[in-house]
């Protein structure tokens, strides 16, 4: 590729400007730029073309590929990324959002899925290339039709079926603009939408302008071509349609014109030599820009002046430019043939900059004393003033003049036109043409003779418009600006107490002292004391002090920020509450009662309402255009702001509060280090997961430097990172709805992107599997408890049978031990001869025996049965023992006999215990009871005789066979049973303890019962002998 053919799909055109070199040799008024090159990710230092789509992406043409950027890194589109040639010339945004570029070799191709396509018609683009030179997409319409402008050709029309039609052709005289009704324009100002280069082979007096689109054209104007040689009539054209203004701007040869929206022509300006490569409006009404080759850098043009002839600046002097444009939020992109693309993000804020101090720019005092005229005091003792007229930075001082140290303050005074420095005064403007003489000036000197070094100028504000109070490390003045000698009054110190920083008034009249150490007053004897007005922060460093009127003060501070005082009120307005930094460095009100507030952290503007309001803060920094934090000083002429900083004096345009933050862009969701599709909602499969999810928000002013925040669910806190990236390790099943935010350069914080995320949970931890898991265990446990019941009555029916036929053994044992005692009784009377009593004997036995038998069937009876067997018994055995005894049987009134059931003969063998052997060896007097308590539950039967007593050693050998039966007996009627079954046998002793006879006491389980419950068996009284 040849460089002449490279000029023409730039843009370019073999056009320099006549200006004068003393213009653009003095031109302090800087654009602060970032630049963009290999290092930082672009593919080639060769840059074309650049565009910014409705996503918010730029994309750069270069000699090496397409790259495209997000603020943060360049992705780079290569021959890997489907693009054969990667010379790329022109970038296009279809209206449908698709991406279309142009290559060096003819081709054109389209972005889609993260690669680029070749056009399927290229073949027909690369044949008429080879006899039309260079063609350069233009735009692509929303019927898909192809725009394409070549080289000494015209205007081409490519339909997406291959078809071609030429919309201008060479044999035209015309000079064409392409515009396509309804397009929006692509960059925000002066795109080069097209152009048409004319080559003719006769002279002509005058070019007629037309606008050409896909479908019809129409002539706007005329300009005046004065004779252009047919080799060299080119023509390039752009235009800029936007807030009101509408231009055409045409360059050629001999002369660059800009035309309105009707043809006329506005401004038009001549051409010397070769270098423009791209022309564009500014801006400013009536600026533009013209991109140089060749090292010439960015040319401003300025014809706000008026006049035919415009000012001239110069930025990026050294670099060859190619193209230009203004992204959405009004920031500067320029394209280089050598050295990447460069950012300006504020370009109406200007920098000054001495040239002649390359590595010293910090300025720390400044004065404003007209529309773009300033005096500004620099760290190292310079003293330089600028004017709009001369548009340098120009030395004040002559040699002899020179001030001995630095310049700490300046104030101007408009109405007598004095200029305050920390050494003299003196009248501006400075005679034209020469520096300030000694000769000019009024030096500052303490009554003693001692020079006097005022170091900061304060006005107190409250009505003493024509005093300035001045304050220095050994005393304080008052200037009075009515005055010839200024100086009104003074307090002369060896050492000021306190070192003071500023001298003011309190809205009463007394003076205050700001210092090192806090605050102080001054009293008539001029000395200080300390004062801190009842506000302990005032006792540390103090260095502003301004009256706001109405009694209000305002005091600065090194440490606590501003401390706003009145009569009603005392507040802090500091870091916290959105202030610059606690360090003041200055503050300054301006005519409109805004007040600036300097410091090394930035620049703040605060407006306190007279009436006490609630005030208004808005702070600065390098995101807001301030080319560096370190803000130093603040003065204001007018609407213009400037400030001294440490990388020089910037002219300060407030940019537009941006109430609304770009949302982020989710760009990739990783599972287990793969990447999702991306979706709304993602469903993930059960078991532990590593989430990974990336995420940015285009914003080039912060770069990397944007905050988010971001949260799992809306009951979170919110995590802060600069980061653009967030793990999340191990993510346990459940629902998720990760939501993300960004942070603008002016704290508003972005709607949210969400994300909803769920993790499957594992089977066995569903609701269904658990409900199953409970039923089958609550099955299991009712099988288990069901077996365990039906175990258990199975061996209760055991147990029972068991017992039955215990029973049934023991009754078996039981009867033939009575009938065995019986008949010795009967035998005995039939030897004694005793008919009667043996009659007797024998029919009770009979009685006994029936009843035996009767209950030996059924096992059981009725208390009232066993009340009769034991009657009928005892009867017996009075009978064989001759009335040797006496007896009593009571039974309890309350207990029902008739339903309280008992084993037979289960209290007759402790009967017969008593008889046989408590009562042996008692001829007479025997004394037997028998007497029956407890409830239908626990029946308590007690057993007393008055024979020889109860030996436990002795009745282990003597116990009857009976009551060893009876024994094992109730043991087993209490199997089971909510009461126990068993015996208690004691001894009854006499007053003198001696053995007097024995008691048992049977608690007895009936086998059943339906009778009401009678009273408990503590309340029971056992029955007296």
């Amino acid at each position: 590729m040849t460089f002449y053919e490279r000029s023409f799909v730039l843009f370019m055109l073999s056009l320099t400007f006549c200006w004068a070199g003393r213009c653009l040799s003095a031109q302090p008024a800087q654009l602060v730029f970032r630049q963009y090159n290999t290092d930082q990710g672009l593919p080639s230092s060769e840059t074309y073309t650049i565009l910014e789509d409705r996503s918010g992406y730029l994309w750069i043409g270069t000699d090496n590929g397409v790259a495209r950027f997000d603020g943060y890194e360049f992705e780079v589109f290569d021959a890997d990324d489907g693009l054969e040639d990667m010379v790329i010339f022109g970038i296009v945004e279809a209206d449908d959002g698709k991406i279309w570029i142009s290559t060096y070799s003819g081709g054109i191709y389209f972005f889609e899925h993260g690669a680029f396509h070749p056009f399927e018609h290229n073949n027909v683009l690369e044949h008429i290339k080879k006899s039309k030179h260079l063609g350069v997409l233009v735009d692509v319409t929303p019927e898909k039709k192809f725009i394409v402008s070549f080289k000494n050709a015209g205007l081409l029309k490519l339909d997406s079926s291959g078809t071609t039609e030429w919309l201008v052709t060479p044999e035209s005289n015309d000079v064409y603009l392409y515009e396509r009704e309804g397009k929006k324009n692509q960059n925000t100002t002066s795109p080069p939408h097209a152009f048409y280069q004319s080559p003719v082979s006769r002279v002509r007096d005058s070019t007629r302008v037309s606008i050409i689109d896909p479908y019809a054209s129409k002539r706007i104007g005329t300009i005046q071509s004065e004779k252009l040689h047919a080799h060299r009539s080119y023509f390039s054209g752009a235009f800029v349609d936007e807030g009101g203004r509408k231009e055409y701007l045409i360059s050629c040869v001999r002369k660059l014109y800009a035309l309105d929206a009707a043809g006329k022509t506005k401004h038009e300006f001549v051409i010397s030599s070769n270098g423009l490569n791209y022309f564009m409006p500014g801006f400013y009404p009536d600026t533009y820009w013209g991109l140089l080759d060749r090292g010439g850098g960015l040319l401003g043009i300025d014809f706000r002046k008026g006049g035919a002839s415009p000012r001239f600046s110069q930025q990026l002097v050294g670099r060859s430019l190619s193209s230009a444009i203004i992204d959405k939020n009004g920031g500067f992109w320029v394209t280089s043939l050598d050295a990447g693309i460069f950012y300006c993000p504020y370009p109406k804020q200007l920098l000054y900059k001495r040239e002649d101090a390359t590595d010293n720019n910090k300025a720390i005092a400044i004065a404003a004393t007209g529309p773009e005229d300033f005096y500004v005091g620099y760290s190292n003792g310079g003293f330089f003033h600028y004017s709009k007229n001369d548009e340098q930075l120009a030395r004040v001082e002559d040699a002899e003049l020179t001030a001995p140290g630095r310049l700490f303050d300046l104030h101007y005074d408009p109405i007598s036109s004095l200029m305050l420095t920390p050494y003299y005064a003196f009248e501006h403007p400075v005679a034209e043409g020469r520096k300030l003489r000694a000769a000019d000036v009024k030096k500052f000197y303490f009554k003693s003779g001692r020079p006097l070094l005022i170091k900061n100028f304060n006005e107190p504000g409250g009505g003493n418009t024509r005093k300035i109070f001045g304050s220095n490390i050994s005393g304080l003045v008052v200037l009075n600006m009515d005055l010839e000698e200024i100086i009104e009054e003074q307090s002369e110190f060896g050492v000021l107490p306190g070192n003071a920083h500023v001298y003011g008034l309190h809205p009463d009249g007394r003076p205050l002292v700001g210092t090192l150490s806090g605050l102080m007053e001054q009293r008539e004897d001029g000395s200080l004391v300390p004062n801190n007005l009842g506000i302990p922060e005032l006792s540390k460093r103090v260095v502003a002090i301004k009256g706001l009127g109405n009694d209000d003060l305002l005091f600065g501070t090194r440490g606590d920020g501003l401390i706003y005082v009145s009569p009603d009120t005392t507040y802090f307005i500091r870091e916290s509450n959105g202030l610059a930094s606690d360090m003041i460095r200055h503050v300054h009100i301006d005519d409109s009662g805004v007040i600036w507030v300097s410091s090394l952290n930035g620049l703040s503007k605060l407006y306190i309402p007279e009436d006490g309001g609630k005030y208004q803060l808005r702070t600065f920094r390098p995101e807001h255009g301030l080319p560096t934090n370190e803000v130093y000083q603040t003065d204001t002429y007018g609407e213009e702001v400037w400030l001294a900083t440490s990388a020089g004096v910037v002219r300060f345009n407030e940019p537009p509060l941006i109430s609304q933050s770009s949302r982020p862009v989710i760009r990739t969701v990783m599972l287990n280090g793969k990447p999702l599709p991306d979706t709304n909602v993602y469903d993930l499969p059960s078991g532990p997961q590593d989430v990974s999810i990336s995420f940015g928000t285009i914003n080039f002013v912060l770069g990397d430097e944007v905050l988010y925040r971001y949260r799992l669910n809306d009951a979170a806190n919110w995590q802060y990172s600069n980061e653009r990236t967030v793990n999340y390790p191990n993510l346990s099943p459940g629902t998720y709805r990760f939501e993300v935010q960004s942070r603008n350069q002016d704290g508003i914080w972005s709607p949210g992107v969400i994300r909803d995320i769920r993790v499957a949970t594992p089977w066995y931890e569903t609701t269904w599997a658990i409900l199953g898991a409970i039923l089958l265990a609550g099955a299991g446990l009712s099988a288990y408890f069901l077996f365990r019941e039906q175990r258990r009555r199975r061996e209760q029916d055991l147990l029972f049978q068991i017992t039955k036929l215990e029973h049934a053994a023991l009754h078996a044992q039981m009867n033939p031990h009575f009938v065995f005692n019986a008949l010795n009784s009967i035998q005995n009377f039939v030897l004694e001869n005793d008919a009667k009593q043996a009659a007797t004997y024998l029919s009770r036995f009979a009685r006994v025996i029936r009843q035996t038998l009767r209950s030996s069937v059924d096992g059981r009876h009725h208390l009232g049965e066993e009340q009769m067997m034991l009657e009928t018994y005892l009867g017996l055995e009075k009978l064989r023992f001759k009335e040797g005894f006496t007896y009593t049987l009571e039974i309890d009134p309350s207990l029902p006999k008739e339903n309280i059931v008992l084993p037979p003969l289960l209290i007759q063998p402790f009967v017969e215990n008593a008889i046989i052997h408590g009562l042996q060896g008692k001829k007479e007097g025997g004394k037997i009871s028998v007497h029956f308590t407890g409830t239908a539950e626990q029946l308590m039967v007690v057993i007393e005789d008055n024979g020889k007593g109860y030996e436990p050693a002795e009745a282990d050998k003597a116990e009857s066979l009976g009551m060893d039966i009876t024994r094992r007996r109730l043991k087993m009627l209490g199997r089971g049973r909510s009461h126990t079954s068993g015996m208690e046998i004691e001894s009854l002793l006499s007053e003198d303890g001696s053995l007097q006879g024995t008691r048992v006491t049977l608690f007895i389980c009936p086998l059943t019962t339906t009778a009401p419950a009678s009273a408990p068996l503590e309340t029971m009284r056992k029955p007296d002998r």
